[in-house]
């Protein structure tokens, strides 16, 4: 009987452990994606004032590493706010 409740006790410690564990990674992940998304706003930001300055498509993507479909758009944007 003693056998069987140590065991169960550790089941529930490794349990609540792996609980904990999944918690910390979800954490993780939730930061790398923020920092990832914050990152992505940056570039765009900066796409923008390059685009503003009368810098190219070519040298924009070459600095951002956005891709050139995100930044046609940007590109737009900014040409429609001119007029």
């Amino acid at each position: 009987m003693r056998k069987a409740i140590e065991s169960l006790e550790t089941v529930s410690a490794d349990e609540k452990m792996l609980e904990a564990y999944r918690a910390r990674e979800k954490a993780r992940r939730d930061e790398i994606s923020k920092l990832a998304y914050a990152e992505k706003q940056k570039a765009k930001k900066i796409a923008e004032e390059m685009f503003k300055d009368g810098v190219g498509i070519e040298k924009v993507a070459k600095y951002t590493e956005l891709s050139v479909e995100e930044l046609q758009g940007i590109e737009n944007k900014v040409k429609s706010e001119r007029n």
